[in-house]
């Protein structure tokens, strides 16, 4: 019921609202996201996953390299705090991976803690300040929270 989610759940399918085809899923728990994957065949990364794939082999602070970030690498604050559609931005992970920092937040299948039930979250935002921005850079949330930051990636295994 949320204006800002844009993926529904019918209790067959998910659909996604026409002319967001391109955008970032957002407003989603981590309970949301996880069922997403498991309903394709899909997982949601680790952590450490969702790191490789941003970093590859690199000890790069950015996905891209060491390149400072700015508005045309990242989707982050200052460059017009609202989501934009993925790919938009042009800065890339070793493997092609678009939109690795910046956007929205995105659930991991990892957990804080072993004695914690709140979960990852990697990559910062579109309102995370650039400074604060990096591969290395982890949140948490409890997995019933969800936000307009709040977006995920799937994973095949």
């Amino acid at each position: 019921d949320d204006p800002d989610a844009h993926i529904s759940w019918d209790g067959v399918n998910f659909s996604i609202t026409v002319g967001f085809e391109d955008a970032p899923v957002s407003e989603v728990t981590w309970y949301g996201a996880h069922h997403f994957a498991k309903h394709y065949s899909l997982e949601l990364p680790t952590e450490y996953e969702w790191e490789k794939a941003s970093r590859g082999q690199s000890d790069a602070r950015f996905p891209w390299g060491d390149e400072a970030i700015s508005c045309l690498l990242a989707n982050v604050s200052g460059c017009g705090a609202e989501l934009i559609p993925v790919g938009q931005s042009s800065g890339m992970s070793p493997y092609g991976v678009h939109d690795m920092l910046g956007n929205v937040w995105e659930w991991t299948s990892s957990l804080v803690s072993p004695d914690s039930k709140d979960r990852v979250l990697r990559g910062g935002a579109c309102r995370t300040p650039a400074g604060s921005v990096s591969v290395y850079m982890r949140s948490f949330n409890d997995a019933w929270h969800s936000s307009y930051f709040f977006g995920f990636r799937c994973a095949r295994k």
